[in-house]
Parts: structure tokens; C-alpha cells; sequence
């Protein structure tokens, strides 16, 4: 691998890290606010979610983009 590779391999995982906490700290407080009981099932699956979500509208604006 060259070194720009391994450059945007850390970018992405610092991005994805930055996305997860955010999205835990989302779903814990939205889980809060509903009165849901919290458990840690949920909490990962909230933030899977959240991770696939960022990553489709990256892709979606990432097509237009090109299209433009």
C-alpha cells in the first residue's frame, strides 16, 4: 500500500470513529427521551444505523457530484 492509501484508510476510520460516538450519544438520548429501555443491543444497532446512514448520503452526494 502506498502511503496516500494509508492516509485515506485513517481518515475514513477516524471519520467512522467520530460518527459512532456521535451516534451513540444520539440514540442514548433519544432512547432517554421515549422512556426506551436501554440496552446495549440496541445502542450498537442505533449506531450501525447511524453509520450506514452518513455513509449513503456520502455516496448520494458523491454521484451528483460527478453528474454535475
Amino acid at each position: 500500500m502506498d502511503e496516500a492509501h494509508k492516509k485515506r484508510i485513517r481518515e475514513e476510520s477516524v471519520r467512522h470513529g467520530w460518527i459512532s460516538i456521535g451516534g451513540l450519544v444520539f440514540w442514548y438520548s433519544f432512547y432517554r427521551v421515549l422512556g426506551v429501555e436501554i440496552n446495549y443491543v440496541m445502542l450498537i444497532a442505533g449506531v450501525l444505523v447511524t453509520i450506514l446512514f452518513v455513509d449513503v448520503v456520502r455516496v448520494v452526494l458523491w454521484v451528483f457530484k460527478q453528474n454535475m
